[in-house]
């Protein structure tokens, strides 16, 4: 499986990611010229525009919009230090709940126990895959675990919950975990990078 390569661009990630409500124009109708030349939408961290973004609030705003909208749902998984996977952004929790410190440090009922915004809790993996599934969406997951272990957990938590090889995307900022993942999988994997250079288009290769 080769890894493709996303040159990131502020612009197009703001299109990309651009959110709507229920009330509104769909995004066809708000970009139709991105829709029309074949652009997949993703809610990104589910609806995060409106609601705390990584929480389950915000991934059942995303399945009420629907395919209206997106195609997939864009989120971060991370482990906790007792090995439970959690989708969360940030390296510590600081930003978005009333906690500090990083995320690795957190025992799994830890972080649970923590505010992410509107009383939302920080949610589970399985949590994400779960709204992925009910509202049609591609999960597009960007790995930020970077041992093989947890990484092969992800893959067995995907199995688990009935989700095939190809039927998901595996993105990352960081090469190794995405080598360790093409090992482990046969789905499309995503080297995604701020800024570019030949050294990076041939190691993704």
């Amino acid at each position: 499986m080769k890894l493709s390569l996303h040159l990131f661009c502020i612009a197009t990630v703001l299109a990309v990611t651009a959110s709507c409500s229920p009330k509104e124009a769909s995004i066809e109708q708000r970009f139709p010229l991105i829709w029309a030349n074949g652009f997949n939408f993703e809610a990104h961290r589910g609806f995060s525009d409106e609601f705390p973004e990584n929480t389950e609030a915000s991934f059942r705003a995303a399945v009420e919009v629907g395919k209206t909208a997106y195609q997939g749902m864009e989120s971060d998984v991370r482990a906790t230090s007792d090995g439970e996977l959690v989708m969360f952004h940030d390296d510590n929790v600081d930003r978005t709940t009333n906690g500090e410190g990083k995320v690795e440090s957190f025992s799994f009922d830890g972080i649970r126990s923590l505010d992410a915004g509107d009383g939302e809790k920080v949610p589970t993996f399985d949590c994400y895959l779960y709204y992925c599934r009910l509202a049609g969406f591609i999960p597009y997951i960007e790995l930020k675990v970077y041992d093989k272990d947890a990484i092969r957990k992800v893959f067995e938590t995907l199995r688990a919950n009935d989700w095939k090889d190809g039927e998901y995307v595996i993105t990352s900022f960081n090469l190794d975990a995405l080598e360790m993942a093409r090992d482990l999988c046969d789905t499309p994997l995503e080297y995604m990078s701020s800024n570019m250079s030949l050294e990076k288009v041939d190691s993704a290769k």
